[in-house]
């Protein structure tokens, strides 16, 4: 029911898409309401998508990604919104491409594996059960950062330990920098050398092989010793910071002694 004062027509907003409506008409004055007019000839609603997503904007820049985020259509002319399409332009050149789909209850979304120091753009489509909206319009222009070096490995730990052989499990970093992992390399240092390893880099030593993913198989340890081992992972820009893990290795005769305790208590 709408009202409108002293004019011979209105606007009726908010109606759904595919519907077929009639219109009645009274007045209305101080001492009171007339009859409803007779119903109108049926009019029936187009069907149509969404209007275009809104305030697209670009809310965090990192080395290889980007978050973009958007305001809902203000119409979705009675179908709601099932997705949204996002499209990127980079170096501020060409045309915009796909890069992601969305649920349409979301209105964010995470490019990732961007070229670092770059320029980009984005802009979204909403798409309900009748089809695509137009384009929104274009975000601001904002830059990947620099590629950096990446963080630590995670979660180093040894297993399978033998006299003079460990296999080094970790996780990849947490952030690569911007640039993806090319391999992980290895130092080692026994206890008695005599900078401690976590005062300086140097006194290690480095294995030859480099490692392209966990386990890092170790080999050719002394019997017996105790030997500190730092991780790294290495991207174009370089070598990140090392973590670290001490392992003590048995000798051959406490590794036999061991191995057959196991055994026996296997068949008990």
């Amino acid at each position: 029911l709408f009202h409108v004062q002293k004019q011979n027509f209105v606007k009726v907003e908010k109606l759904e898409s595919g519907q077929v409506y009639r219109f009645q008409i009274r007045a209305i004055n101080n001492i009171g309401s007339s009859e409803f007019s007779p119903p109108s000839d049926a009019i029936a609603t187009s069907i149509a998508p969404p209007s275009r997503p809104r305030n697209v904007t670009i809310t965090n820049c990192m080395p290889s990604s980007a978050k973009v985020e958007w305001s809902e259509p203000e119409h979705t002319n009675g179908h709601p919104v099932l997705a949204y399409h996002v499209h990127h332009q980079l170096d501020n050149y060409g045309p915009y491409l796909p890069c992601g789909i969305v649920d349409g209850k979301m209105t964010h979304f995470v490019a990732i594996k961007l070229p670092t120091s770059t320029p980009v753009k984005y802009i979204i489509t909403a798409e309900n059960s009748v089809g695509l909206s137009e384009r929104s319009e274009a975000s601001k222009m904002k830059r990947t950062l620099e590629a950096e070096l990446p963080s630590c490995v995670r979660r180093i730990e040894a297993k399978n330990i033998r006299p003079t052989a460990v296999a080094m499990h970790f996780e990849e970093p947490e952030h690569d920098g911007g640039e993806s992992i090319t391999e992980y390399v290895v130092f080692w240092k026994t206890e008695d050398d005599a900078i401690p390893p976590e005062e300086s880099k140097q006194g290690f030593h480095k294995f030859e092989n480099a490692f392209e993913t966990s386990p890092a198989e170790i080999t050719g340890i002394v019997p017996g010793s105790k030997v500190t081992f730092r991780i790294h992972a290495v991207n174009s820009v370089g070598r990140g910071d090392g973590e670290i893990l001490s392992v003590t290795f048995p000798t051959e005769r406490e590794y036999i002694l061991s191995k057959n305790r196991r055994k026996s208590k296997m068949y008990e």
